[in-house]
């Protein structure tokens, strides 16, 4: 199945924190980001002759994580175009989260991808999950969603599912498969933002 993108991407995408996740602020505040318009094009990550076209829900023009109570995180990314669009590919909207721990640092990675009739498979639509990356196991089995609105996709989380971190550095991640049926990873980083990991920090 085509979550075992998990995998690939936090063997290719993503780096190591270091030191630096050991220093966190005393105060409480959510964690946002702008990113720049049009600035989204297809790297590529495995060998294709396809080449998917760059769309607006390629595209982050901002993103925040939120806590909204002590049982609901809120993960928001907002792009330039419909993303209940999306034709003719998969398209994975990736949140990567980092946190130290006391034997070392922690990553969790929630992926949201979307699956369009077109692919042909037995799933179609909103779908999400939660993979332990430390542990190389999913945390949640890929479940269905509602559909995004109209320039957002936005998800709702437990912290426990990502071991209740008092903070957390986080990045979030557009990529495109587009041979799901045969090819487990994702062929292309599309966009991502922050440049950097940011952080949301903790209750007070």
């Amino acid at each position: 199945m085509r979550i075992a993108i998990a995998f690939t991407i936090a063997a290719i995408v993503f780096s190591s924190f270091g030191t630096f996740l050991l220093l966190a602020p005393s105060v409480s505040a959510p964690s946002s980001v702008k990113d720049a318009t049009g600035d989204a094009m297809p790297v590529q990550i495995y060998y294709t002759n396809i080449e998917p076209t760059v769309q607006g829900y390629h595209d982050i023009v901002g993103a925040s994580v939120k806590r909204l109570n002590a049982k609901e995180l809120l993960l928001t990314v907002e792009v330039a175009g419909d993303p209940n669009q999306n034709l003719p590919y998969e398209t994975v909207y990736i949140w990567v989260i980092d946190y130290p721990t006391i034997i070392g640092s922690q990553r969790y990675t929630i992926i949201v991808p979307h699956f369009p009739p077109e692919l042909g498979l037995q799933v179609t639509g909103w779908h999400a999950s939660i993979f332990n990356n430390n542990a190389n196991s999913y945390v949640t089995p890929m479940y269905n969603i509602g559909a995004m609105s109209e320039n957002k996709v936005e998800i709702n989380i437990d912290p426990k599912l990502i071991g209740s971190p008092a903070f957390f550095w986080w990045q979030i991640y557009v990529m495109v498969g587009v041979d799901t049926a045969t090819h487990n990873p994702p062929d292309f980083l599309m966009d991502y933002a922050p440049e950097n990991p940011i952080m949301l920090v903790p209750f007070t």
